[in-house]
């Protein structure tokens, strides 16, 4: 069986049709469930503040569903964010609706949803530095909102602990992280202001060492990136410092027999026109 050459292409661009008439479906479902939610209280007049939170939470996952989709860098930032905010509020509302019978079921599913939501987040931002601190900024949202649905539910103070504990066993470690580069880059910046001193004052004594400031500038500009290949320039300054050095004293060495030879020279010249 002989298949045409953009036959791959094809079946990727169909399946990901598919998928985004299922998406946008869900959105539409999604978007329906909302207005559905919030219908008693537009045309029956029931109260409205009770049914904007789930409204809320309706039309969020519609706005985020299409990331699902496309899934990439900029897509999982925002479905991370999304899931680190969300996940305080929704264990705060476990713990407020905790109760015997339906009240206990109910509580287990969103204190399920929190948890599924904690390790997703988790598993999207906790990879590199960066991505840690934006999981800790948006953490410290997410129990702001949480403490905002406390004050206004009435939450007790077990559950305040819990819910404020939770958050800030993630929150903190991710705004307090170090690199694993940070000891080296801190070498890398003593012994960088220790040779540019050196070098600082041998050129005001009249030493040249320009090939010395160059190393140390380039330095500068990528030991903050690769303290190990900061490390490696500062050692070649170093050497061209010491072999700079080195040269300079053989140059004196050099006028002095130069000067020495010259002054036995002229006593030469004098005793032999003399009488």
């Amino acid at each position: 069986m002989v298949l045409l050459p953009d036959y791959p292409e094809k079946v990727v661009l169909a399946h990901r049709l598919r998928v985004e008439r299922l998406a946008l479906a869900c959105t539409l479902l999604l978007i329906g469930g909302g207005g559905w939610w919030l219908s008693p209280a537009v045309i029956d007049g029931a109260e409205m503040l009770p049914r904007i939170g789930p409204v809320l939470v309706l039309f969020t996952s519609a706005l985020l569903l299409p990331d699902l989709i496309d899934y990439g860098p900029v897509e999982r930032s925002r479905l991370g964010a999304a899931a680190n905010i969300a996940w305080p509020s929704v264990l705060a509302f476990a713990g407020i609706h905790h109760g015997p019978g339906d009240g206990l079921v109910a509580s287990l599913m969103l204190a399920a949803v929190a948890a599924f939501l904690w390790k997703f987040t988790g598993h999207l931002l906790g990879g590199s530095l960066q991505t840690r601190r934006w999981r800790g900024l948006t953490s410290i949202a997410g129990l702001a909102i949480a403490i905002a649905v406390l004050v206004s539910m009435g939450g007790d103070a077990v559950l305040w602990a819990v819910v404020i504990g939770a958050s800030l066993v993630t929150m903190a470690p991710d705004l307090l992280a170090k690199d694993d580069d940070h000891a080296a880059r801190a070498q890398f910046a003593i012994r960088l202001e220790e040779v540019e001193a050196r070098i600082l004052s041998l050129r005001e004594g009249g030493s040249g060492l320009e090939q010395s400031a160059s190393l140390l500038k380039t330095a500068r500009e990528e030991g903050w990136k690769d303290p190990s290949r900061g490390m490696v320039l500062i050692a070649q300054a170093e050497i061209e410092v010491e072999r700079s050095q080195a040269v300079a004293v053989d140059l004196d060495a050099i006028r002095s027999d130069a000067l020495e030879a010259v002054k036995r020279a002229e006593e030469v010249t004098v005793d032999a026109l003399g009488p």
